[in-house]
């Protein structure tokens, strides 16, 4: 199975164990939960990518988040196999991470960050580990 962990740099990367000493070396690595909740706050909020015009109202994630988003999206999976947006929602929500645009999450916002944000990243991450 395919796990997300917090790599020297602070970002997260993904990771495929390949034995029983990986997995114990893996899980000594993985952010918690409140490790990933506090990235998020930290990366919350507005966010224009560089290259966008100063007058434009598009906002989105910045990578930071969406990382640590994904992180709490796979620890949803496991708490909630049926419905992980929707405990991920919970998660962001009485963590009062707020969306882009501010404001308190709504499980709308969630499940645009799961299609659009984390699912893009984690197929990414996916297909670059393929490759090594």
């Amino acid at each position: 199975m395919w796990r997300l962990y917090l790599a020297s740099n602070y970002q997260l990367e993904l990771y495929y164990p390949t034995s029983c000493d990986d997995v114990v070396s893996m899980n000594k690595q993985m952010p918690t939960k409140d490790e990933l909740i506090a990235i998020c706050l930290a990366n919350s909020g507005e966010y224009v990518p560089s290259g966008h015009p100063v007058t434009t109202f598009a906002t989105t994630y910045s990578d930071p988040f969406v990382q640590a988003a994904a992180g709490l999206y796979e620890i949803a999976k496991e708490l909630r196999p049926d419905h992980p947006t929707l405990e991920l929602y919970i998660i962001l929500r009485d963590a009062d991470v707020p969306p882009c645009r501010g404001g308190r999450i709504s499980y709308d916002q969630v499940q645009y960050l799961v299609k659009r944000r984390i699912m893009p990243f984690l197929l990414k991450l996916g297909a670059e580990n393929d490759t090594d």
